[in-house]
Parts: structure tokens; C-alpha cells; sequence
């Protein structure tokens, strides 16, 4: 941006920075040609320069069709903003040019005068506002709207909310400036307005004597889109824990690919540290209003298997995972026709799932990808991008230039964050352009280095690496640098070092306790650090108190080693990626790992018995976000041939693995935990412990393993192996007198005998079952057996039968105030009573489970088909109109989220109602489009898949093949979106 050659206001000192902006400037030059827009942009330059001067502001610098002006008061530039709108909006443009739109953004802030002009956070705040805005908006931070609020009247200003902007740390809130028509005050300047507006303002002042106070203006637009913010774009990036630097070039280059290329996966390399993930991130920022639908943020670091990327995909895109569909077919299911980027960070320890990449990519033709990681993912059509260092100084380079160099400049930005009073000086400037030459550009070694400005000089700091460079440590060195790419300079040593040194000047009880925290995974609650961390140590002789262990953390947190992030009003803590690999090839802490698996195994039981209570939410939340702890204590126990640690875990995260979805991993864990723990039974193999107290703990988990199992396996229609399962598992449980094991067999027993219409062996079981659970006051399994009784009495047509059993269940859950099982009992007694024609009674039960289910995360109810329920209630007793209004609802939920399996449900419902209506030809159409989707798609998870194909052979004796050929033809010229808007229309 040039300079105008400022006039400061003062060296240090408050002032209203303006930003301008012209929207789309680089249409009108394609659309209008050099002559007539560069007359526009000269009109422009002289109306915005005039305002300007008018109302004292100062013209800082401009930069093709933008302008930065400083005011010495607030209400100024807010006049000053007016003005500018208003003339652009009267001045008689070229014919084809009905105006010219300019946002414009204001703030107010402290800024400092160096030779070179201004600087200051509250320049790029006030940049960003302006860029969140629309041609013709005027938008205000809060502070300024603070300062000139009561100068307006009433409704001069509309609160937009806190906003998230590009590379600023915390969300802003954002004003309006409205401008009502007759509403302005008489800040100053009463004779500029004349001069501007001449008679049109002086007659409408006169028409309007309600105010002394005030004078008319012509009215500006006040409605506009959302503005451009992180708001308004669906994404989970991170926010950033402080200022993007430099690197400018990079990421116009990098969102061109995208946006103007025809890339789809960009993958972003470099030793780690050089700034990859940042860039990503920072690339992304740029792109929030490319992607429609969304930036998600990937963080693969701690994944222990390339297996498990398409299973964090789907977790971070908040997919409810179909037990017994395949997870890559529910992920691509979603994606298709949506326009959306993946930022997949850390790729070079999965490589085995860029397969999968691959597989999305082909699949999913909107699809974009930008992975980080130390080597290309070597798949078709990746566009590499080999991430450099930041610029750095030469030897000769002078101090007025100094500045211009991005490492220098992130240097500067570190080191002023932890001493505000840093600045760059004719006296440290060779020593700070000394070290960036010396870390070659690298981020992470320069943001460690700037760090301890705090308690050394930059001539200091220098002295000091030059020693630790010229005599690396010799103890286990790192390699979390090293790279097969021979084009990779030997300067990862160099941050090898950096790091190695700034561990070494952390306090000895600091470093100890790194080393352990190094060794989590995917972050840790202070609870869990307390806990593990007091009863482990680096070295024998290390002990730390539960209250020093607090302050070490914070500690290191303030050292910048530690980040935050908020998980369920819980700060939750973890390394930078870097450095947490650096700390792992340390000396291991004595006995971590074995503490770790079992504070993780008691947390896993802890949290199995929450799930039955009134906390089952925040508990699916908590073990999804503890997921790779979880599997970490997983690949300890293998290690180590602790089989019995490894089942127990498996046992307590069955149920986990069940309601979430995870039905592949969760059978994998327990299929091999049950495996292991029966081949050493008897033998003592692989246990420390080989006392028969010991020995029946075994058989008692082999037991809990089968009847989890077969839980499974059942859903997945394997009835005998689940059957086998299940019986070996009753005659452990009835040996060993565990009777609430009694109860989990006999219960699974019985589904089994249910699922495969032997009712009266069904009722039996569950009625052995209700009696035990009912004897050991057990709630939750009463709950449950009770509603199987129910929909045992339900499926031989036992109505009231089955009601007694579910509102029993009603009661005993609402007791307990577990929401699933109040949402299940309701759906069971709703179905029940419209069954029965008791629409009402129906209706009232549907309703409530509605309410519920919306705030469950997961849901075995599932909140369309509740709804489906309600439509089904209306339709029966002819209320079509009733009906459709909750199939619409459903199906807008079901378009939202994209499954064609799940829209199909809808197109059946919308059939039923059709043909109701006498449309019978839509009525097939609707059907016949359901049958393909789900013959395209796996529809094991649909409601309703067999029901539409016996409909359509009913349909087919009805009206004829011939007709039913004919309308399939029809159908397959639509596309499905085209169908849908119909149905909602």
C-alpha cells in the first residue's frame, strides 16, 4: 500500500482508522474496459479524498482502490463514511454503471508512528471489518460504536454479533451504521451537508420539523447479505492463538489453485515446524466463502492407524455412523454434491490412507482436499507445494529495511507478545537478523527463540545458539525432521537444536514433566495429568505433589509449550505436534504408560456407567474426545500382553462403540480381546497374576466380551453365532453367580429368539431377565428388558399388552432421567397407540419423544422418523395437510444432511400421502425413485426399503407393468434434487 507522506497526529496515540474498499473492482474492469473504469476509479479516488479532507481525517496510504484514512475522533470518520456513501450513490455514473458499491470499515485503537508510518493491532482489525462487509456498508467495531452511540439518535446502529475474522485471535463484535433518513445529528459540519446535497437537503429538512436537531439525508441501503465471516461459513478451524506473518505470496498462490486452478488436492510440504500447518490454516481462512459448505479441519497426528482417517473424517463432519454400513460408503454418501474442503493435517505417519483420500476425490466430484504433511501423498492429481522458509535478512541488509523481511517481522510479533515493550532497534537489529539466518527462516525455531526475549537480550540469545549450534547435543538426538527428500537441506538439525535448547533451559521438574505429557494422546484434562503424572516420573527418584504438578502446567503453558483448547466448559491441554515427537524419543517416563492405561481404563468404566444415567450426552462427548487415549492404552496392552487390561477396555467401550457407530473398530477390539484372553484361559499365559481370584476375573470378562459380541453380531443378522455367544456367556455368568451378567445374556438371548419371530422363547427370556434385574434394583437393564417385552407383545399384535410393558418403562426411565430411554419408551408407546387408532394419544407421545430426541447427539429413536411417525398418525386419520407439514419437516432435515438412503425414506412417506390424495401416478413415481436409490445404495439401515418394493409389486397388479415401465422411464430423467424441491414446493 503506498504512503501518502502522513501528518501524524501524535507518535503514540488513539486514533479512527477507516478502511474503503470497492466491491467487485475486478469485474468492472473485465465487464467495462481500462477507459471508462479508470475514469470510475479517478471519480472514486476524488470523492473519497474530499470526504476525507472535509472532516480532518488523513489519508495514511492506497492501494488500487483502496484507502486508509485516520480520524481524530470517532464521529468523524463515521460522518466521514456517510459522506462518501451518499456521493457515490448521487454522482451520475457511466450508463451501464448504476453505482459504485464500497464497503467501509471503521475502529478505533492505539497506534504507534515508526518511520515508516503506522502500526498497530487495531490497523488489522479495522482491515478485517471492512473485508467481512458488503458494497455499501458501513461497519463499526465495538469500540468505536461505544464512542459515538449517543451521539446518533436511536436506531442509528444495528448489533450484527461477535463475529470471527481472519487471523484475529477472538471473536469481534460488529456494528451497522444505518443512517434512517431523518435522523442524523448535527455533529458538525452543518454547511458541508448544504454543500453536498445543496436544495434536496434543505427542503427535506424542512418538511421534517420534528427535530431541531436534525437534518435529512437521501436514504442509504441497510439490508445486506451475512457478512463475510467465519460465522456465516460452516467450519471447524481452529481459531488462531495468535497473528498470521508474511508468507503472502504462499497463500494467494495456494487459494489459487483452488479457486482459479483446477486442483482438488494440494498437499503442502516441509520439515516439520517450517509453518505447514499454519499456512493450511491460514489458506483456508482465505477460502471460507469458496466452500458453501464448509472448511473441516482434520487433526490426524494422533491417529495410531491409517485406518482410522475415514472414521475421523465422518466424526469431525458430525456424522451419526449406520451400524452396518460401510463408514467410507455413510462419508461419501454425505459428501456427494456438496462443495467442501478437507484440511487433513499431520498425513505422513497414515500414508496407507491416502487410498482413501484417492476413493473420496473420485467419488466426490465437489470434493476438495489440502493436506499437510512431510512427503506427498503420491496419489493422481495431487498438486504439490514445497512450503518454504521465511525470508530472511542478508548479511548487508540495512536497519530501514530490516522490517521487510517476514522472519524478522514473526520474530518481532513473539517476542512483543511475551515483553510488550520490544521493539526493533538500531541496537539489537543485527543480532535479531542474525539469528534468522542462523534458524534459516524456520517458524517454530524463530517463535522459540523470540520467547526469551522475556529474560535475554537478542545479542544474548544469538551468543547462546551460536554455541549449541556449532556443538549439537549428542544425547538421543530427534528425527521427527528427517524427510527421503533429497532436495532438504541439513538445516532440520538446526531446529533440532533450537528445541533442544530451549528444553534445556525449562527448570528440571519443567522437563520431567514434558516428557510425560508428551506421551498422551490427543490432548489431556488437567484431572488426568494429576492423576498419572503424581505417580510417575522421568526418573525413580522424581515424585510430584498434585499441587505442583497444577503449577508446572501452567507454567508451561505461559512458556508457550502447552496449548488450550475449551472441550465442555473443560480448558483441555496439548503439545505442539513438533514437539511433542521431539520430547517422545527423551529418556520415557518410569512406569506412564502403565499408569496412563489404567487411570484410562477406570475413566472408560467411570464413564460405561454414565451412559445410563441422566449425563449420557456429555458423556458420548467426553469418550469421543479421550478416543485416542483410549486406543492408545489399546496398543500399550498389545505391547505388553496385558490381555486382561486390553478386554476389560474393550467391555467398557462396547456400548460406547454401539451408540456411536463404530461398529468396525468396536468389533475388531472386542473380537481379538476375546480371542486372546480364551487361548491363554487355563494356561496362565500372558498373566502376571495366575491366583484363581485372578483366573475367574478372566473368565468373567470372556464372558462380558461374548455377550457384547453378540450384541453385534445380531444387529448384523448373524443370529447363531450371536446365539452361541450369548449361551456360552449365561453358563460363566449363572457359574460365577454374576447376575446382572445373567441379566445382559439372557436379555441379548431373547432379541436374538425376537429377530427370528420365536416369540414365546423371546418372552421367556425376557421375563427370566425383568425378574433379576428387578431383584438387584438394576434401572437401566429393567428399562431395557421391559421395552423388548413390550416389542415382543407388539409383534404378536398384543397392544395393551405391549403398552403395560413400555409405560412401565416410561416410568422407571424418568425416574432415572436417562433422555434415550425416555425418547425410546415414548416412540414404542406411540406407535403402539396409533396402531390402537388413538390419534391423539399418539400424537401427544410422538411429540415429547420429538422434543427429546432434538437434544440428543445420538439417538437410536432418530429424529426424521419421529417425525415420519407424526405424519403417519395425521395420515391415518385423514389430516393429508397435518401429514405433509411433518414429511416436509422430515425431509428438509434429511435433505440438510445429505444421505440419499435417508431422503429416500422421505420419498416414501410423501408416496403414502399421494396416493392418499388420489394421486396415484406420483404416488408410484415416488416409490419407483425411492426403489432405485435404495437399490443404488446399501439401505440394510432404511425403515422402510422392503416396504416400498412390496408397495410398487402391489402397485405393479393395480395399474399394470406396462404403466409401472413407463413411469420408471419418466422417473430416471429427473434428477433427485429436481424430485425433492417438487415434494417440498
Amino acid at each position: 500500500m503506498s504512503t501518502h507522506n502522513p501528518q501524524p497526529h501524535s507518535s503514540v496515540g488513539t486514533l479512527t482508522l477507516m478502511f474503503t474498499d470497492i466491491e467487485g473492482s475486478t469485474l468492472l474492469w473485465e465487464a467495462h474496459g481500462n477507459e471508462v473504469t479508470a475514469e470510475v476509479i479517478n471519480t472514486h479516488h476524488t470523492i473519497l479524498r474530499a470526504a476525507n479532507s472535509a472532516w480532518g481525517g488523513t489519508e495514511i496510504g492506497s492501494e488500487g482502490d483502496a484507502f486508509f484514512f485516520t480520524f481524530p475522533t470517532a464521529s468523524a470518520a463515521v460522518m466521514c463514511a456517510l459522506e462518501i456513501q451518499l456521493a457515490l450513490n448521487a454522482y451520475q455514473w457511466h450508463e451501464n454503471i448504476e453505482t459504485l458499491r464500497v464497503r467501509i470499515g471503521i475502529h478505533t485503537g492505539d497506534m504507534i508512528l515508526l518511520d515508516d508510518g503506522y502500526h498497530g493491532m487495531p490497523a488489522n482489525l479495522a482491515k478485517r471489518i471492512t473485508d467481512a462487509g458488503h458494497g455499501g456498508q458501513i461497519l463499526l467495531s465495538a469500540v468505536t460504536y461505544e464512542l459515538v452511540k449517543t451521539q446518533f439518535p436511536s436506531g442509528s446502529f444495528a448489533a450484527l454479533g461477535e463475529h470471527r475474522l481472519k487471523n484475529i485471535q477472538h471473536p469481534e463484535a460488529i456494528f451497522q451504521f444505518l443512517a434512517p433518513q431523518v435522523s442524523i445529528l448535527k455533529i458538525t459540519g452543518e454547511e458541508r451537508w448544504q454543500e453536498v446535497f445543496g436544495k434536496a437537503a434543505e427542503e427535506n429538512t424542512a418538511q421534517d420539523e420534528k427535530s431541531a436537531d436534525c437534518v435529512s439525508i437521501p436514504e442509504l441501503q441497510t439490508e445486506f447479505p451475512p457478512l463475510r465471516t467465519l460465522n456465516n461459513s460452516p467450519n471447524n478451524l481452529p481459531a488462531p492463538i495468535n497473528s498470521f506473518i508474511g508468507r503472502e505470496t504462499e497463500v494467494r498462490r495456494i487459494t489459487e489453485y483452488f479457486t482459479k486452478g483446477r486442483e482438488r488436492l494440494v498437499t503442502l510440504t516441509g520439515p516439520g515446524g517450517i509453518g505447514k500447518t499454519r499456512l493450511a490454516l491460514q489458506v483456508a481462512t482465505e477460502l471460507h466463502d469458496t466452500y458453501s459448505d464448509g472448511l473441516w479441519f482434520i487433526a490426524l497426528a494422533d491417529l495410531k492407524e491409517p485406518t482410522y482417517v475415514i472414521t475421523e473424517i465422518a466424526t469431525v463432519l458430525g456424522l451419526s455412523l449406520k451400524s452396518t454400513q460401510d463408514v467410507m460408503e455413510q462419508v461419501v454418501s454425505y459428501l456427494l454434491g456438496k462443495t467442501l474442503l478437507l484440511v487433513l493435517d499431520n498425513f505422513e505417519h497414515v500414508m496407507d490412507a491416502s487410498q482413501d483420500v484417492k476413493t473420496l476425490l473420485l467419488r466426490c466430484p465437489t470434493l476438495h482436499c489440502l493436506a499437510t504433511s512431510r512427503e506427498p501423498l503420491k496419489i493422481a492429481g495431487e498438486q504439490r507445494f514445497i512450503v518454504p522458509p521465511l525470508s530472511i535478512p542478508s548479511e548487508d541488509t540495512d536497519y530501514e529495511t530490516l522490517h521487510d523481511y517476514e522472519s524478522v517481522q514473526l520474530f518481532l510479533a513473539r517476542a512483543e507478545a511475551v515483553a510488550p515493550d520490544f521493539q526493533l532497534t538500531t541496537d539489537n537489529a543485527e543480532a535479531i537478523g542474525a539469528i534468522c539466518r542462523m534458524v534459516e527462516g524456520l517458524s517454530l525455531a524463530i517463535e522459540l527463540t523470540a520467547a526469551r526475549v522475556r529474560a535475554m537480550t537478542p545479542k544474548h540469545i544469538f551468543d547462546r545458539l551460536k554455541v549449541l549450534l556449532a556443538n549439537p547435543s549428542s544425547s538421543q538426538p530427534s528425527t521427527f525432521l528427517s524427510t527421503s527428500d533429497r532436495d532438504v537441506p541439513a538445516r532440520h538439525q538446526t531446529l533440532n537444536a533450537v528445541i533442544d535448547w530451549s528444553y534445556e533451559l525449562l527448570e528440571i521438574e519443567e522437563q520431567h514433566l514434558l516428557c510425560q505429557l508428551a506421551l498422551f494422546s490427543g490432548g489431556f484434562f488437567l484431572e488426568a495429568a494429576e492423576t498419572i503424572c503424581s505417580s510417575t516420573s522421568v526418573h525413580a527418584e522424581q515424585d510430584f505433589p498434585y499441587t505442583e504438578i497444577i503449577n508446572l502446567i501452567f507454567n508451561l503453558h505461559d512458556k508457550s509449550l502447552l496449548m488450550t483448547e475449551e472441550y465442555l466448559t473443560r480448558t483441555r491441554y496439548r503439545l505442539p505436534v513438533p514437539l511433542q515427537l521431539y520430547l517422545r524419543e527423551k529418556q520415557q517416563p518410569t512406569g506412564f504408560r502403565e499408569a496412563h492405561a489404567h487411570y484410562y481404563l477406570t475413566l472408560a468404566q467411570e464413564q460405561d456407567r454414565k451412559l445410563e444415567g441422566t449425563e449420557q450426552n456429555d458423556t458420548l462427548s467426553e469418550m469421543t474426545i479421550e478416543l485416542d487415549n483410549f486406543r492408545a492404552v489399546f496398543g500399550f496392552a498389545q505391547e505388553n500382553n496385558e490381555w486382561l487390561l486390553f478386554g476389560q477396555l474393550a467391555v467398557a467401550l462396547s456400548k460406547f462403540f454401539y451408540i456411536h457407530g463404530l461398529w468396525t473398530e468396536g468389533l475388531g477390539w472386542l473380537k481379538q480381546a476375546e480371542a486372546e484372553l480364551h487361548q491363554r484361559l487355563g494356561k496362565h499365559q500372558g498373566f502376571e497374576d495366575t491366583s484363581e481370584t485372578n483366573e475367574m476375573s478372566v473368565q468373567l470378562t470372556i464372558a462380558e466380551l461374548r455377550v457384547a459380541l453378540a450384541t453385534f453380531y445380531n444387529e448384523q443378522q448373524e443370529c447363531e453365532t450371536a446365539r452361541q455367544l450369548c449361551e456360552n456367556a449365561l453358563q460363566v455368568f449363572r457359574k460365577i453367580g454374576q447376575q446382572l451378567g445373567v441379566v445382559k445374556a439372557l436379555n441379548c438371548l431373547g432379541t436374538i429368539a425376537r429377530y427370528e419371530k420365536k416369540l414365546k422363547e423371546a418372552d421367556a427370556h425376557f421375563t427370566e431377565a425383568l425378574e433379576i434385574a428387578k431383584g438387584i434394583d438394576n434401572k437401566w437393564h429393567t428399562i431395557i428388558v421391559l421395552n423388548n417385552l413390550g416389542l415382543a407383545a407388539y409383534n404378536r399384535h398384543h397392544f395393551e399388552a405391549a403398552k403395560l410393558h413400555y409405560t412401565e418403562s416410561l416410568r422407571l426411565a424418568r425416574e432415572l432421567g436417562n433422555k434415550l430411554s425416555i425418547a425410546y419408551a415414548l416412540n414404542n408407546l406411540g406407535k403402539t397407540a396409533n396402531q390402537q387408532g388413538l390419534r391423539e394419544e399418539a400424537q401427544r407421545y410422538y411429540t415429547e419423544s420429538l422434543h427429546l430426541t432434538r437434544d440428543l447427539s445420538t439417538s437410536n429413536v432418530g429424529f426424521p422418523y419421529l417425525l415420519d411417525s407424526l405424519g403417519k398418525v395425521a395420515l391415518r386419520h385423514g389430516k393429508h395437510e397435518e401429514a405433509r407439514h411433518y414429511y416436509t419437516q422430515s425431509l428438509e432435515y434429511r435433505k440438510e444432511n445429505g444421505n440419499p438412503c435417508e431422503i429416500a425414506d422421505s420419498l416414501y412417506q410423501f408416496g403414502q400421502l399421494a396416493y392418499a390424495e388420489g394421486e396415484f401416478e406420483q404416488s408410484l413415481c415416488l416409490f419407483l425413485k425411492a426403489a432405485s436409490i435404495y437399490a443404488e445404495t446399501d439401505a440394510t439401515t432404511s425403515f422402510y426399503a422392503d416396504a416400498v418394493n412390496n408397495t410398487i409389486d402391489a402397485l405393479a397388479v393395480e395399474f399394470g407393468s406396462k404403466k409401472v415401465e413407463r413411469l420408471k422411464l419418466e422417473m430416471e430423467t429427473q434428477t433427485l434434487e429436481e424430485i425433492v424441491n417438487t415434494c417440498l414446493s
